[in-house]
């Protein structure tokens, strides 16, 4: 018998009244039903406040709402969020998307046939507009078929690639890596998830579509599309090499291997050449001497 019976669905909100009604109308379309909504609005001043008060006084049993006293910001928000969920699996959402509406069918077969899986990652199409998708994991071209420490090397060395929206958390997780380390601005929650997940390797990844996240000026964190390759500049160059600072921080607040940090400066190291490549021979000298000299850039092997 399967040991995953219940569902919570985690949703931080703030100013989202625009697209929020689609978000749950998906989530309440759901072949399999959730058993709880917990959403904690961040100080929203918008019609978001009212709209979840309609929901919620439709469905008494089901939602449970949390208006924050102060702003917490999207990290914080989040984990008390998911800290305030009771179910077996618990799957974060933004106020914006659009579940398939097989996600929570799906995602529950795979946790009760895989029971050591803490996290798990699905893919999902980017909504450009109302006619125009893109396959998210294609886009990034990333391949699933792939370790966990595989992966690893992939969200430190080039950012992570699995946003909340498709992310979903058994109650072991919740137990285990709550509360949040919160090291600066740029590890927010869902990538800290990840990382925890994939050092002990109990994330899973699920290659489906089961959702579509939504492209939009309003939306409070997001991505850009992947460009054409482009110039490397030495404004570029000189972000790799100060992510150095930022992988030993990782690494060494969450134990990883310190080889990690010996792969980067690798990593570095080619980066650099590549981009004096970009130059005639007799310019490179020159440019070394100009890169050292602004950007200190020859002390990072």
């Amino acid at each position: 018998m399967s040991y995953i019976t219940t569902i919570s669905v985690a949703i931080c909100t703030y100013n989202g009244e625009k697209y929020l009604t689609e978000q749950l109308e998906s989530i309440l379309a759901q072949e399999t039903p959730v058993d709880e909504i917990i959403i904690c609005d961040d100080g929203s001043t918008d019609g978001t406040p009212l709209l979840l008060k309609e929901y919620q006084a439709q469905f008494p049993k089901l939602f449970r709402l949390f208006f924050n006293d102060e702003n917490l910001g999207y990290v914080r928000n989040f984990e008390k969020a998911i800290s305030l969920c009771a179910k077996d699996l618990i799957f974060l959402c933004d106020q914006d998307d659009i579940w398939h509406k097989n996600k929570v069918a799906r995602v529950k077969q795979v946790f009760s046939d895989n029971i050591k899986t803490k996290v798990l990652c699905h893919n999902f199409s980017l909504l450009l507009d109302m006619e125009s998708e893109k396959n998210y994991w294609k886009q990034h071209s990333f391949e699933p078929k792939q370790s966990n420490e595989q992966i690893l090397k992939i969200v430190l060395f080039k950012g992570n690639i699995f946003p909340g929206m498709a992310m979903v958390l058994s109650k072991k997780a919740k137990m285990d890596y709550l509360p949040l380390k919160k090291l600066n601005n740029l590890l927010i929650h869902d990538f800290e998830l990840v990382i925890k997940s994939l050092k002990e390797n109990t994330l899973f990844i699920l290659d489906e579509k089961l959702g579509l996240y939504r492209i939009h000026d309003d939306q409070n964190i997001g991505f850009k599309l992947k460009k054409e390759k482009e110039r490397i500049s030495a404004e570029d160059l000189y972000a790799k090499i100060k992510s150095i600072d930022y992988i030993k921080i990782i690494v060494s607040n969450f134990d990883l291997k310190k080889g990690l940090i010996d792969e980067y400066k690798i990593i570095v190291t080619k980066y650099y050449n590549d981009y004096l490549d970009q130059f005639t021979v007799w310019k490179r000298l020159y440019i070394k001497l100009k890169l050292n000299y602004y950007y200190k850039l020859t002390n990072f092997k």
